[in-house]
């Protein structure tokens, strides 16, 4: 027997169809399944009586070349998506007067209400709005229309700057997200999103469809976008270069340190680079720009996020800056060939270490990477194990200088007052209560060994019970609520005794079962 030819598919055009038996009609058929012709697919196909194209035929020739699809991210005449470094903002050859009413207008036909519209300021801030990813579709979202929330959160903030002395705008946005988290026993929260810089850049391309479609031609200046300028100091705000070879800009690019016992954020970046994703993250990071001085390096913003701790706490809190409608100037300077940003208070005064420190974490975690939350986590987290490991070395050598004897603690009441009493020496007392705080969720922003107080706030998952800590503290509830400072000042009372209390951030004493929820909380870490 011979070799079988195999199947041979390409001399065959179509299939035969079925013989019908003469006494019966021929069924209908579908096309559902119908293998489809493949012309445009591949070589041309051809039957028994058609010869077969030459071998040596360029295979190219052999294939139906595919048309372009116009309309692919359409350029716009008089502007410009500019890309440095994963920021992206629009260049438009208008004036801020005429680009502003068109900037509205998209946010209103986007379903977005603006709820900030300064023209003074060129502040453009929106609502939230729910988002459908991850919603059924089709006809089950129909029947149940209303029923489903995806749980998500979105919304914009629009800084919109006159460039070139008025013939020009440069319009900056910044996306924030909000997820709605389980956060246990049924309670919902919402936490912040990741920074999303492929949906700024999206919407800020979509932004310029829209203006190019509705931005009249008389109104755009002939003059071309500049794409790149020589700077010699922060007066001269020109679009710097969108070289992609810079890479993306991480949060990595810009480091906090300590000058003169005031947090700095310092980096290598020159100010043209460093200005405009200053700028965007501060956004991100829910501050309003009000002005943007770029001629002083001077951003005057409004933080208008959620109130950092209680209000109670921040109140009888030593420099609790980060509550909603505090206003801050943020200082971009030159320094050492880069930047160096400072936040100061209206007055141009330095805003207190842990406010300043905390403010430009936000604003660091607000560059492209790592959600701030997670990175102002993660440098605590840095933070914290520095100081047990620091705590633990103290802790040692005094246990070794009395014999290697750890105190015992027991919690008691005096006067009324809850306290851990002990007849330890201080030397070793000191030590063990900081590095049981560290142990107990509590993060130490200030200690004083002379006096004897550190300064903690609670960072643990809030007790269950519900109420605000003002109420729970004066009605029994909980008060070890994320976000609620407290005193513990360890008083050496006489040669042999010594108490731990603890106390409000002002040194005043709490409600017993307050003072007891505190202690109980670090006394199981003391042994």
């Amino acid at each position: 027997m011979g070799a079988h030819p195999g199947p041979a598919y390409p001399e065959n055009s179509a299939t035969q169809a079925l013989a019908v038996p003469p006494d019966m009609m021929a069924p209908k058929t579908a096309s559902t399944y119908a293998v489809p012709s493949a012309k445009g697919l591949g070589p041309a196909q051809t039957t028994p009586s058609q010869p077969s194209p030459p071998s040596a035929a360029p295979a190219q020739a052999q294939l139906q070349s595919v048309a372009p699809q116009p309309g692919v991210l359409p350029s716009a005449a008089g502007m410009q998506l500019v890309n440095q470094g994963g920021f992206h903002w629009l260049s438009i050859q208008a004036s801020p007067g005429a680009v502003w009413p068109h900037v509205l207008a998209y946010f209103k036909a986007q379903g977005f209400k603006a709820v900030e519209a300064d023209a003074k300021t060129g502040v453009i801030r929106t609502d939230w709005k729910g988002t459908q990813a991850g919603l059924p579709k089709g006809l089950t979202s129909r029947l149940f229309k209303g029923l489903y929330d995806s749980g998500k959160r979105e919304r914009f903030v629009v800084r919109l700057v006159s460039h070139q002395d008025g013939a020009s705008s440069l319009l900056y946005l910044s996306y924030q997200g909000a997820i709605e988290e389980n956060i246990g026993s049924g309670a919902m929260h919402w936490q912040w999103a990741k920074p999303d810089p492929g949906k700024e850049a999206t919407a800020l391309q979509s932004l310029m469809n829209y203006l190019a479609a509705h931005l009249p031609a008389s109104q755009l200046s002939p003059a071309p976008i500049a794409r790149s300028g020589t700077q010699s100091g922060p007066a001269q705000v020109s679009v710097p270069t969108t070289d992609t070879a810079a890479g993306r800009t991480e949060p990595s690019d810009y480091r906090i340190m300590n000058v003169n016992q005031q947090p700095v954020m310092r980096s290598a970046l020159p100010f043209a680079t460093a200005w405009p994703q200053i700028g965007i993250a501060l956004g991100r990071a829910d501050f309003i720009v009000h002005k943007a001085d770029a001629a002083k390096g001077l951003y005057h913003v409004t933080y208008h996020g959620q109130n950092q701790g209680s209000a109670l706490g921040n109140m009888l809190g030593s420099d609790a800056v980060m509550s909603m409608g505090t206003k801050f100037v943020i200082a971009v300077q030159h320094h050492a060939g880069g930047v160096q940003v400072e936040v100061d208070n209206p007055m141009m005064l330095p805003v207190e270490s842990g406010g300043a420190q905390g403010i430009l974490e936000m604003i660091r975690a607000g560059m492209v990477g790592p959600h701030r939350r997670e990175v102002a986590a993660a440098a605590l987290t840095a933070k914290q194990q520095t100081e047990v490991v620091q705590t633990t070395g103290d802790l040692q050598k005094a246990e070794a200088q009395v014999g290697g004897q750890r105190a015992k603690y027991s919690l008691v009441e005096e006067s009324g007052e809850p306290i851990l009493k002990t007849d330890g020496a201080f030397a070793v007392v000191w030590p063990q209560v900081g590095l049981a705080l560290l142990h107990s969720d509590f993060v130490i922003e200030a200690q004083d060994r002379a006096k004897g107080t550190y300064q903690v706030v609670y960072n643990g998952k809030s007790q269950s019970g519900g109420g605000s800590f003002a109420s729970n503290l004066f009605d029994g509830g909980p008060v070890l609520i994320k976000g609620v400072r407290f005193r513990i000042y360890v008083q050496q009372v006489n040669k042999h005794d010594i108490w731990v209390h603890a106390q409000n951030p002002m040194g005043l004493p709490m409600p017993a079962h307050g003072a007891r929820a505190v202690l109980q909380s670090i006394e199981p870490k003391l042994g």
